[in-house]
């Protein structure tokens, strides 16, 4: 595409009101509905939160700070359903995290399998 213009760079959009000054501005009541949590809006965040692996949202803790976890939820209040759903989860799951030790000790060991010989190929489980 940009061979196309011949390194010029695309024409910008008519930025026009999109800061929203003046009489412009939404009502009271349209601008509480828009920052009303939205269930699609939880459900997508919550389904890509899912996506991510172990590592990834370790670094989101890490790098997440108070500061910009307010920010965030400034513009997607859809977050502070999640955080409060997860921990729930986790003041739920620290009673049995701490019973998981004797857990394991009385527990019987587990059986031993052989190891599995992994799939050969992309077909290879088929056969």
């Amino acid at each position: 595409m940009a061979e196309a213009m011949n390194g010029q760079r695309p024409p910008m959009p008519d930025m026009a009101g999109a800061n929203m000054r003046g009489e412009a501005r939404m009502t009271p009541e349209a601008n509480m509905a828009v920052m009303r949590p939205s269930a699609e809006i939880g459900a997508v965040l919550m389904a890509r939160l899912g996506a991510l692996s172990e590592e990834q949202l370790e670094m989101l803790d890490r790098v997440i700070t108070p500061d910009a976890a307010r920010a965030l939820l400034m513009v997607l209040p859809e977050l502070e359903e999640l955080v409060k759903a997860l921990d729930g989860v986790e003041e739920e799951m620290d009673p049995m995290m701490a019973e998981a030790p004797q857990m394991m000790a009385e527990a019987p060991p587990m059986p031993r399998q052989a190891p599995q010989e992994p799939p050969m190929g992309a077909l290879g489980g088929m056969g």
